[in-house]
């Protein structure tokens, strides 16, 4: 008999091995589906998405928004405000998407007590500089 009870299915009977396997192999798809679309976001290859590739990105999913609209994306993609996304950022914002509401909420607040109304990634920050988080 195989470690691990069967258990009764309504089409079939599962061990629980059986389970395990069928779940990590989900968990391998999914993992291949991120990794994957991380693959096509990096348009140079680099190993990294830079800010620009991944609204690119974004424009290519027809979501068209600009540098400023997509600044809370980018503070969660790229938590450090490096100018660019790694693998390991990517999956984890991925992962971390049900806390992103109250994320986008305290970063709206954030904005509003900036002066002027500016996004805190924005200010002080030229075209080509990488976004720097908001001070705290």
């Amino acid at each position: 008999r195989e470690q691990g009870r069967n258990i009764k299915s309504q089409l079939y009977n599962v061990s629980l091995t059986d389970i395990m396997r069928n779940l990590q192999k989900r968990y391998e798809e999914a993992r291949e589906a991120l990794r994957s679309a991380f693959h096509v976001m990096d348009e140079d290859h680099s190993g990294n998405i830079t800010h620009q590739e991944f609204i690119n990105s974004l424009c290519a999913l027809h979501y068209d928004v600009s540098l400023e609209e997509a600044e809370p994306l980018l503070a969660w993609f790229d938590p450090e405000g490096k100018g660019y996304i790694s693998y390991a950022e990517f999956c984890d914002a991925i992962v971390r998407t049900p806390n992103f509401p109250k994320f986008l909420a305290n970063w709206q607040m954030q904005r509003m007590k900036v002066s002027g109304n500016r996004s805190p990634y924005s200010k002080g920050r030229t075209e080509n500089s990488p976004l720097s988080p908001p001070s705290k």
